[in-house]
């Protein structure tokens, strides 16, 4: 009960930044929540959880509600917005990833105590990392695109929720399967190097219900949250050179 309080509560508090960095800076600040969401993805899917039952990666909460960003800017600024904000999404993750290496391999001096758990966090970059950056630009054009379809096909405000929904979870079931396929299943060798799968099959089918399902509840939590941002009303912000 205590991590099922909790999760709602990260949830939902990171839903109102969300909305909070719109109303305050208007498609600049989603833009800027973006690369928020993607770290902080990145450092919390080391910690493992159990949420009723079932186990998971704290970083889903965040990784998922990139998309809640993404379709916000779908919806008020159209699919070009969108776009970009993934495109911000994947270099953030690239550039956070690239200099989080340089800093594992600094020497620590004889006084640090942080390197281990920066090695444990930040340690060499695994398949994970690289299947990470590949779900994440694929599950997002996905989301994007479709969001676009169905605002095409279905426009007036109260398909709203179809648009929010239908989007995230058709692109949620491609990341999920292709990233617990490549991460924890897929065996192969390349240039030399032998890769092992972690699980087998119906480890991994498992690994992908519980992790598929806790992104349709996320899903439809956010709805209401997309909902508020369509009512937000703000001139647009633009920023004078200094």
């Amino acid at each position: 009960m205590h991590n099922i309080i909790l999760w709602f509560a990260m949830l939902m508090v990171n839903f109102g930044f969300i909305l909070f960095f719109y109303k305050k800076y208007g498609k600049y600040g989603l833009y800027a929540y973006i690369p928020i969401t993607i770290i902080l993805a990145q450092i919390q899917v080391n910690k493992a959880i159990e949420i009723g039952g079932m186990s998971s990666t704290l970083g889903n909460i965040m990784f998922a509600s990139s998309f809640l960003v993404t379709d916000i800017l779908s919806e008020k600024y159209g699919l070009e917005a969108a776009s970009k904000g993934a495109k911000i999404g994947l270099m953030s993750n690239i550039v956070a990833t690239i200099l989080l290496q340089i800093s594992v391999a600094f020497t620590p001096s004889q006084a640090d105590y942080s390197q281990v758990a920066m090695e444990t966090l930040f340690g060499p970059l695994s398949r994970f990392t690289m299947v990470g950056l590949i779900c994440y630009w694929i599950s997002q054009n996905i989301d994007i695109h479709v969001f676009e379809k169905l605002k095409q096909k279905f426009p007036e405000d109260k398909f709203l929720w179809l648009r929010n929904n239908g989007s995230t979870i058709f692109s949620q079931f491609f990341d999920t399967a292709i990233f617990t396929y490549l991460a924890f299943y897929l065996s192969f060798n390349f240039m030399g190097y032998s890769y092992e799968g972690f699980y087998d099959f119906k480890t991994c089918l498992e690994i992908f219900t519980t992790t598929y399902l806790m992104k349709i509840v996320i899903a439809t939590l956010d709805t209401p949250f997309l909902y508020l941002a369509k009512k937000i009303t703000h001139q647009n912000i633009e920023y004078k050179k200094i």
